[in-house]
């Protein structure tokens, strides 16, 4: 046999038993030595039903891999499959380019055991004493195509509040179909999918992405339905004044963050967001507030330039309780906390620079006003309903004067309209004032100090009311 033949055979006997050792025996080997490093390392358990390699595709699959909690007996992180596609032009690129990367039914655990100690701490590396690392060098190259995960859950359970709260993720969907910084990346924006119930309101975030550019530019659409703000109220840091008891949000938005080097970042969101039942009570258990439904369309608008731009502010059948007690201290004010000389001031500075609010439109449909006064001579009470109310062109800066329109029933059959133009800075005020069927005597405890005897009758009232501070 010629030389040149038996270099062949023993090339592609050498090919052979490399792919066999790939393909058959290096996967159980990865497979024992993960699971005895990870026991020894963090105590935990480790399974893996298999590994597969293909060399010829590059890809690798781990089929079914549980690790538990450190007791071994919970799980910490599990998924059914995950598959890792490398890319031939890795090679090319002197960098890692996946082309795939996707994960089936994914879970994890998690437990929040206190404010800086979760279940997974024991993972993380230690924090070492010493100058903080400053290497300028670049960041590394890579390309990660084609990311999905489907169908995962994860379970958070959170003992640092004074009651345990339990956090669920389901039915999660993530597609994020290329994401990199490799220059051929640049010019091909992502198109993420985000999709999860997270405690059983749903949330969708779709868009567009193209990072890792000299103008990085991310666009998204974010959707929350029905979240319980109660449920979150525990991680507010400080104590709220009020006791909100119920009360569900929606968003519908549009996002568009683009951060340029010669001019910093810019964001610019538009949409809409509903409040929808709203129930606060104060401290002493007595309703402030009830609000059905809340309405906010938003124009696109700049926050980060102190720039908002609503296009529609509606709020349908909101109810006040206004009362005062027998020492003159309105319920509402009770809700104020306390400012120091030092916030005041603090306060003042941000004025300086004040937010440039705009309102196309204000509508206040049926709204309902319970006032009682307990410091009025024997006690005074009275219901206004149907209070509608609407605004036009509202600026905060007060540049220009906003259309104004009021109008309101009592359970008196009494009756008020307001119509006019007002502006804020400074206050001016052009208003036509009309009551109507007025019931005198009903208003006996204001008035008996000065005139004992109830005053019968109505009374009809109209007057021009105007106020301009030049």
């Amino acid at each position: 046999m010629s030389l040149w033949k038996k270099s062949l055979l023993i090339g592609a006997g050498i090919c052979l038993l490399t792919i066999t050792f790939i393909t058959l025996i290096l996967p159980g080997i990865i497979n024992n030595q993960t699971s005895l490093w990870v026991a020894e390392n963090t105590g935990r358990d480790l399974k893996i039903a298999s590994i597969s390699i293909n060399p010829f595709n590059l890809s690798i699959k781990i089929n079914k891999l549980q690790l538990s909690e450190v007791d071994q007996e919970k799980t910490f992180v599990s998924w059914d499959l995950l598959r890792v596609s490398l890319s031939a032009a890795s090679l090319y690129h002197r960098a890692a380019v996946i082309d795939e990367l996707h994960i089936e039914k994914p879970y994890v655990h998690l437990e929040r055991q206190s404010a800086e100690l979760f279940n997974f701490s024991d993972l993380l590396p230690e924090k070492t004493e010493g100058p903080e690392n400053t290497n300028t060098d670049e960041p590394a190259r890579f390309s990660l195509n084609n990311l999905t995960i489907n169908n995962g859950q994860i379970d958070l359970l959170d003992n640092s509040l004074d009651e345990a709260v339990q956090h669920t993720v389901r039915n999660l969907q993530l597609v994020l179909p290329a994401i990199g910084n490799l220059p051929y990346m640049v010019e091909n924006p992502a198109q993420p999918l985000f999709k999860a119930e997270i405690n059983d309101s749903e949330i969708n975030l779709a868009g567009q992405v193209k990072p890792f550019s000299d103008v990085q530019e991310m666009q998204f659409k974010l959707e929350l339905n029905n979240i319980d703000l109660p449920f979150y109220l525990g991680y507010i840091p400080t104590e709220l004044p009020v006791d909100i008891r119920s009360g569900k949000l929606s968003l519908d938005l549009d996002l568009l963050y683009r951060i340029r080097p010669e001019t910093g970042g810019e964001f610019e969101l538009s949409g809409k967001v509903d409040l929808a039942s709203l129930n606060i009570h104060d401290k002493l258990q007595e309703q402030l507030f009830f609000l059905p439904l809340l309405q906010v369309k938003i124009a696109p608008s700049k926050p980060l330039e102190k720039d908002l731009h609503l296009s529609a502010l509606r709020i349908y059948n909101l109810e006040v309780q206004l009362k005062r007690d027998l020492q003159g201290q309105w319920n509402h004010a009770r809700i104020v906390s306390t400012q120091t000389k030092e916030s005041v001031e603090e306060d003042t500075e941000e004025l300086a620079e004040p937010f440039n609010l705009k309102i196309d439109a204000v509508e206040i449909r049926d709204g309902v006003l319970f006032f009682t006064d307990e410091m009025a001579s024997g006690g005074f009470a009275t219901i206004a309903r149907e209070i509608n109310i609407d605004v036009r062109d509202f600026t905060l800066d007060g540049k220009q004067s906003s259309p104004l329109k009021l109008i309101l029933e009592t359970d008196r059959s009494e009756s008020a309209s307001i119509k006019g133009l007002f502006s804020l800075s400074p206050f001016t005020m052009v208003l036509d004032t009309e009551l109507r069927n007025i019931d005198t005597a009903a208003y006996e405890p204001y008035y008996e100090g000065v005139y004992s005897v109830p005053i019968e009758g109505k009374i009809d009232f109209r007057a021009d009311i105007a106020s301009n501070p030049e």
